[in-house]
């Protein structure tokens, strides 16, 4: 008998319109859509998955699987602070339409915080895009199933 994975990926605002790549033992499997579940069937043993996305990856997960396990994984973007940096991002570039005279509402300051606003999302995104380009995704064990014990 085989061993199955049970590979979920969660319906995410980042990468929404495309697909990882899914590596089992450095071969890729399939490739896993943005809210949708993938099932993988393998020998028992020790396996290794990973899942890419450009150059972008995550980390080797390691998993033992007996015969006729059934193993619960889940993948997700590891950028988790994203979304209030796009939010914050975008409620400056919306202020810049209704705020005309921002320079006389925020004064001297109003270059370094425009600075600061707009570097610290670049930064994130290149840092994730670099030197965490192998913690982009994140792989573990899907706490969520109902079916996982």
């Amino acid at each position: 008998m085989l061993a199955k994975i049970i590979l979920s990926r969660k319906n995410e605002f980042m990468n929404r319109t495309r697909a990882y790549k899914v590596l089992i033992d450095g071969e890729v499997y399939g490739k896993i859509s943005n809210g949708k579940t993938e099932e993988y069937d393998l020998v028992g043993g020790s396996h290794t998955i990973e899942c890419k996305i450009d150059w972008c990856s995550s980390e080797v997960y390691q998993i033992e699987a007996g015969e006729d396990d059934t193993i619960y994984l889940q993948v997700k973007s590891g950028m988790k602070y994203f979304i209030p940096l796009y939010i914050i991002f975008l409620l400056w570039l919306v202020s810049g339409i209704f705020i005309r005279n921002k320079r006389e509402i925020l004064g001297a300051a109003h270059p370094y915080i425009q600075w600061v606003v707009l570097g610290i999302p670049f930064l994130y995104m290149v840092y994730y895009f670099t030197i965490a380009r192998n913690r982009y995704l994140i792989i573990d064990k899907d706490k969520n199933s109902v079916f996982a014990s």
